[in-house]
């Protein structure tokens, strides 16, 4: 009978551990998780054509980096015409789509990029939007 006690002693302390080392496991992954989650996404708008990026101003948690966020963020940049709406027709693009994804999962990535037309950073306000963002013109 003490045998059977002692035997189920052993297999008690032995599940004890493995349920302890699981447990750690597990808070391990959702501190890093946590961590992932609340870095802060920069977003940019650049031109291709003649190397002009205006980063905007405030960042976006990567829980929260979501089209609606980002375009939220967008519409606070001050407008050539006040009360107008922005259009920037690469937000609608496929592949902006799955930059954003990549960018809400991927802890790598630091920043978003949106590649803009020069026509489309002409309907901002040029002035107040050199006021609020931080503008980068690289000379080639």
């Amino acid at each position: 009978m003490a045998s059977t006690w002692d035997t189920l002693d052993k297999i008690g302390i032995v599940v004890g551990i493995f349920t302890g080392l699981i447990s750690l496991m597990i808070w391990v992954y959702l501190l890093r998780n946590e961590k992932r989650d609340n870095d802060l996404i920069a977003i940019t708008l650049h031109v291709p054509e003649n190397n002009f990026s205006a980063t905007l101003p405030g960042k976006i948690r990567r829980k929260n980096l979501t089209r609606a966020e980002l375009q939220g963020l967008l519409g606070m940049l001050p407008m050539q015409e006040a009360g107008k709406r922005y259009q920037i027709p690469a937000l609608n693009d496929p592949a902006f789509f799955d930059g954003l994804m990549l960018a809400q999962v991927d802890r790598d990535i630091h920043e978003v990029v949106i590649d803009c037309e020069p026509e489309d950073l002409q309907q901002f306000n040029q002035t107040r939007l050199a006021q609020v963002c931080v503008l980068n013109q690289e000379v080639k």
